[in-house]
């Protein structure tokens, strides 16, 4: 039984309060992801659970055990860092089993644990190499293997992905996520790449200045954002934002459009909310204005487009023929997918 829970959790440094009355439950073999922009507060939250940081009030539990005030060895938790804290004079061999041996587990044990874990993340023929004879990715994978082979209850990573280059990255990923897979332990991971949170997680845990602002599944969150912080965190590039006046249903933008929404319970001053994939390029289309950027991806490209009254809006087109730098277009929203904001920045729910 690995679940954990975090009840009215606060932590300040001197007089300076970082972590502000966090509660939180995660289940048994759940892959969670914190995420959120530097300063949120998401590794000290990693770092109270592992006791790394001491608790100012509340309370943690890993499974039946309130663990707030045991040291960090006894908490049953394994944490990988960003930086890979390799002994270089070690062979990969013997930093795996550097924990192991220290607690004077049988050879025979070690040296299975060793082999099996090396196996699983691919790094078998690298065991009697040094540190230094490995690449970035090597590394990492090491250092995740010298957390497996304890067999904690709970992983924990603090950005661990951070240091490697992007093709580096997304192999790690899909190793993280087989791995979950196979061993099914109760995983918490830190990051501010939105990729790795959305790709990874069972649930997504978004912080702001020290408060959850919401969890849920990743789609849940991108398609369902609670505040405007999430809508605008989650999605690259991120959601449009645009102020406006609602009377029924009908907004005004800033510019004089008018625009037909869906009734969303709300009169007065708002803002709308549209992510670039539910805006079109469209002859007919309601909104105007003139192309400022267009980036090109691959697979497809954002287009920047400067509205009436300078408002920046970015649309995803996979169009044959785009528009250049300077030319007039014209917009279509998606009239149901729009987001709408209270004055608080609160997602105003719909019927």
């Amino acid at each position: 039984m690995a679940t954990v829970t975090l009840q009215n959790v606060h932590k300040s440094f001197d007089r300076t309060e970082v972590i502000h009355g966090v509660d939180l439950d995660i289940a048994d073999g759940e892959f969670v992801v914190f995420v959120g922009p530097s300063g949120c507060g998401k590794s000290t939250l990693l770092r109270l659970i592992a006791g790394l940081e001491d608790v100012t009030s509340g309370a943690i539990r890993i499974g039946e055990r309130d663990v707030t005030d045991v040291e960090p060895a006894k908490r049953g938790v394994s944490m990988v860092f960003q930086s890979y804290a390799l002994y270089p004079h070690m062979t990969v061999y013997r930093n795996i089993a550097f924990g192991l041996t220290l607690a004077k587990t049988a050879r025979e044990t070690v040296d299975q644990r060793v082999r099996a874990v090396a196996d699983m993340l691919q790094i078998g023929d690298l065991l009697e190499r040094r540190p230094r004879e490995l690449s970035g990715g090597q590394r990492q994978r090491v250092a995740i293997a010298r957390a497996i082979v304890r067999e904690p209850e709970v992983f924990l990573f603090d950005e661990p992905l951070s240091n490697l280059d992007a093709a580096l990255r997304a192999q790690t990923r899909v190793e993280l996520a087989r791995m979950h897979e196979e061993i099914s332990k109760t995983m918490i991971f830190v990051t501010h790449d939105q990729v790795e949170a959305m790709t990874l997680a069972d649930r997504l845990v978004v912080l702001n200045a020290g408060r959850v602002e919401q969890v849920g599944p990743p789609t849940e969150l991108y398609h369902r954002p609670r505040s405007r912080f999430v809508a605008g965190f989650l999605g690259s590039p991120q959601m449009n934002f645009l102020p406006a006046e609602i009377a029924g249903s009908e907004a005004r933008l800033a510019d004089g459009v008018r625009l037909t929404i869906r009734q969303p319970g709300l009169s007065g001053a708002a803002t709308l909310g549209i992510r670039p994939e539910d805006l079109e390029l469209a002859d007919e289309g309601p909104m105007a204005g003139k192309v400022a950027l267009v980036e090109e991806l691959g697979e497809a490209r954002s287009i920047h487009v400067a509205l009436g009254d300078g408002t920046m809006v970015v649309l995803r087109d996979r169009s044959a023929s785009p528009p250049r730098r300077g030319a007039s277009v014209r917009l279509r929203p998606a009239a149901e997918k729009w987001h709408v904001f209270d004055r608080e920045g609160l997602r105003v729910v719909r019927d």
